[in-house]
């Protein structure tokens, strides 16, 4: 009964199961508590923490986090392809933790690329078993491993579920899944998809030279080229807000200096350094080769096996006709690995010397492996040994690839984002969460480990003459200034000046330009009374990307609606309607859905003007939430305006207490920005934010309470005077504590 039952392939609904559930040993580690550590595992968390506290502000789209770099902001999204956190965000709408939501967002990209795989394997080799071959190899070589728990590259993991996507519908002539495949692609990782652009063109002519006619070939080669550059060309349109303001401002930060980089010099080895040393694979940094990633025992001896099937099943038109291309250009890829491919690099450099690391090319080889795994079922004769050959490949895949993975238990605690991002850098010595500030903004001149710290003497001196200043408006994207000057002054944002950072004075625009060597955005104010606004605006680049993408919808709404073959029978007015309606009604869920799940309680903020000594005055505050319950942090955030510059490192207080009652209950007593924006960092003319948390006892008495604050001089402990009192504390509001219980 059981042999006659593995005689008979299985149906393609139990043969997804079965690739699914080939998947799951290697998405176990990720069902333990916590996090793991690894090499961008944090950074990406990070990202994805940020993304969930801008779209509860109303950045659907923030392509600025204002918070990262110590609050001086980084336009991450402006530069680094988002595509993969919104799958994170939308498992936080769904209610899990940031932690659960990324963790989730790995082991989906496991199991949908092992799908994807299959599904094109399936396809090109006609047969089932092919296609769980293919899934079983694509999941568990050692580099589509270590992406995940080695690397932590959450882009990149999901770039593994587009490769095969695209490959299907060039297979199949399914133009319209060919551009949205290469449109995820490249709003997932656009080092990926430049990776990807051999394999696709090698892929392309195989496919096509297959199927060409007897008779008119150029007509045919001309045909299949359009409908190619048709795809891409649609994929473009769709992915342009992305990728056009990229192009056309990656000269504002340094990411610039990546274009024709010579760093993969670095990571060039000779070819016995891409062997691995032992039969149980061992990750970086026990790898004990050279090359970082080097391939694995199993994978050589799967690839011997690839060539030995090829070989034997040439006289099959399918295998001899795309064996030999895609085994050819292997060849190729890992030449490229090896330092005597040097002189190609050279002439390569640009553009894929931006791919940094050679070791990279290692996922085209992982996707051609598993790719050309599915011909060695051509040689392979009866169901049952296809059965065994599977399942021994997946134990030996398996185990040589999962027995050293690396998974080391880390707790990062996001109730405290962003000052434990802050920390992370703090402690590396970078800034913004990346390794190599990719993104900061080439007017900042001082050193990127210095930013956080003191400094011992004021780069400027001049003092800000203000007579009044209150913070009308705060968001994160948004600031509106009311002052009053005596003299002319420069006003700055506590935030790396940018040209998307625009300003206007009185209602009417001006020019917005970096000071200091922090390149702060900066404006000129004349004396008087004046309104000052800042704001994050779109750029010509970024309207024109959004307006192309408009385009690009419109174009791919446009075909299908009048292509027949995918709607027979149904009017063209029918087939508008219903896309209308659905395209409609999944904006409004999946907005809905976000919007309940990600606002919480918004910050509450509150305007004031209050001098502080002659250092500077409060302009505003906000707390977070505005009724907290006992047992909560309370998150109150100050708006400081400064006047001057210091060399004292003052501190900053926050009490909570009775209304008749001067004594603080609740106090928190720190540093001014969490101690990396120092007083001794603090710039004339500059706007600060300086967050503090304040932990209310579990048995605080529900009721009114008075929120007080103030500056203090931590040697003597004299606090800097404030006009109207004598006891040096600025008054900030009222706050009600609500009985502990559940939200």
């Amino acid at each position: 009964m059981w042999r006659r039952r593995v005689a008979r392939p299985p149906t393609p609904v139990l043969a997804a199961a079965l690739v699914v559930a080939l998947t799951l040993p290697a998405i176990v580690p990720l069902l333990r508590p916590g996090y793991w550590r690894s090499d961008d595992g944090l950074i990406h968390l990070f990202r994805l923490a940020g993304l969930r506290h801008a779209v509860a502000a109303g950045g659907w789209y923030p392509r600025l986090f204002p918070e990262f770099a110590f609050d001086y902001g980084f336009a991450v999204f402006h530069y680094y392809a988002p595509l993969s956190y919104y799958v994170g965000l939308f498992f936080t709408a769904a209610g899990l933790s940031t932690v659960v939501a990324m963790k989730a967002t790995f082991a989906l990209s496991l199991v949908i690329a092992a799908l994807t795989m299959w599904w094109l394997a399936r396809d090109v080799w006609n047969g089932e078993w092919a296609g769980i071959l293919a899934a079983v190899v694509y999941t568990y070589l050692p580099y589509h491993l270590a992406d995940v728990y080695v690397r932590g590259a959450l882009a990149e993991s999901w770039a593994f579920v587009w490769w095969p996507l695209v490959l299907w519908a060039v297979w199949r002539g399914r133009w319209g899944t060919c551009a949205l495949g290469l449109a995820a692609l490249v709003l997932t990782h656009n080092l990926s998809a430049l990776l990807f652009a051999p394999l696709l063109a090698v892929w392309w002519g195989v496919v096509t030279w297959t199927r060409q006619p007897e008779g008119n070939t150029a007509a045919h080669w001309l045909a299949a080229g359009a409908r190619l550059a048709g795809a891409a060309a649609l994929g473009a349109l769709l992915s342009a807000f992305y990728w056009l303001p990229v192009l056309s401002e990656t000269r504002w930060v340094l990411l610039a200096a990546d274009v024709g980089g010579r760093g993969f010099v670095r990571h060039l080895y000779p070819w016995r350094e891409w062997i691995a040393r032992t039969f149980v694979y061992r990750y970086v940094p026990d790898q004990q080769t050279a090359a970082e990633h080097p391939l694995s025992w199993g994978h050589l001896a799967l690839l011997a096996v690839i060539l030995w099937a090829a070989w034997r099943a040439r006289s099959r038109p399918r295998v001899r006709w795309l064996a030999g291309p895609l085994v050819g250009l292997l060849a190729v890829i890992l030449f490229l690995l090896t330092d005597t491919s040097l002189p190609v690099w050279n002439l390569i450099a640009v553009p894929f010397g931006m791919v940094q690391y050679p070791w990279r090319w290692l996922g085209i080889v992982v996707l051609l492996t598993a790719l050309l795994s599915g011909a060695v079922l051509q040689v392979v004769r009866g169901r049952q040994a296809q059965v065994a050959f599977v399942a021994g490949v997946a134990f030996l895949l398996g185990f040589t690839g999962l027995r050293n993975l690396p998974v080391e238990p880390l707790t990062p605690d996001l109730s405290q984002y962003p000052e434990v991002m802050w920390a992370e850098d703090f402690r590396l010595q970078q800034i913004g969460a990346t390794w190599t500030a990719e993104y900061l903004p080439r007017w900042v001149r001082e050193e990127r480990w210095a930013v956080p710290r003191s400094v011992e003497r004021p780069e400027v001196s001049r003092v800000v003459a203000v007579e009044e200043a209150r913070l009308v408006d705060a968001s994160p994207w948004r600031y509106v200034l009311d002052v009053k000057l005596t003299s002319p002054a420069a006003l700055r944002l506590h935030q790396f000046y940018l040209p998307a950072w625009r300003a206007w004075l009185d209602g009417q625009p001006v020019p917005t330009w970096p000071s200091t060597s922090l390149g702060l955005v900066t404006v000129n104010v004349p004396a008087g009374r004046h309104r000052v606004a800042f704001a994050w605006r779109p750029t010509a680049p970024v309207v024109a990307g959004d307006m192309l993408a408009v385009v690009g919808v419109a174009v791919g709404l446009g075909w299908g609606l009048w292509n027949r073959r995918r709607w027979p029978g149904v009017p063209r007015s029918r087939r508008l309607a219903v896309l209308a309606v659905v395209a409609v009604l999944l904006g409004a869920a999946g907005g809905g859905v976000l919007v309940k799940r990600n606002a919480g309680a918004p910050a509450r903020f509150s305007p004031t003007s209050v001098a502080v000594g002659d250092l500077a005055w409060l302009v505003g505050w906000e707390r977070v939430p505005e009724a907290p319950r006992s047992g909560q942090t309370l998150l109150v955030t100050l708006y400081w305006f400064s006047q001057c510059s210091t060399p004292a490192n003052y501190k900053v207080f926050v009490h909570l207490t009775k209304p008749d009652d001067g004594r603080p209950l609740v106090q928190s007593d720190a540093d001014a920005g969490s101690g990396y924006t120092p007083t001794t960092r603090w710039v004339p003319g500059e706007l600060v934010l300086d967050r503090h948390r304040l932990v209310l006892p579990v048995n605080l008495p529900p009721g009114e309470y008075h929120l007080w604050a103030g500056l203090y001089d931590f040697t003597t402990g004299e606090r800097l005077p404030v006009a109207g009192r004598s006891d040096g504390r600025i008054f900030l509001g009222r706050v009600w504590v609500q009985p502990p219980g559940k939200e």
